[in-house]
């Protein structure tokens, strides 16, 4: 089962990312939403660095970019 994406805002402490009030990096998929309720980008975190695909859409849901990321830096 896949485990669905975080949506809330995540914390920045040590140039590492966190779900707010945890202790540990967060892991997983996190997204944004225009104010239409439009995806407006979607990241993945692994130990708190952005590791893979950073998509970004307008706000009529077309793709407007793509940004890989590897262990936190763009590749």
């Amino acid at each position: 089962m896949q485990t669905p994406a975080c949506e809330e805002e995540l914390d920045i402490r040590n140039e590492l990312a966190y779900r707010p009030n945890a202790e540990t990096p967060f892991t997983g998929k996190h997204e944004m939403h225009h104010s239409n309720g439009k995806k407006y980008v979607e990241v993945k975190y692994k130990d708190g660095r952005k590791n893979g695909s950073l998509i970004m859409w307008d706000e009529y849901g077309h793709k407007v970019g793509e940004i890989i990321f590897e262990n936190g830096s763009q590749i």
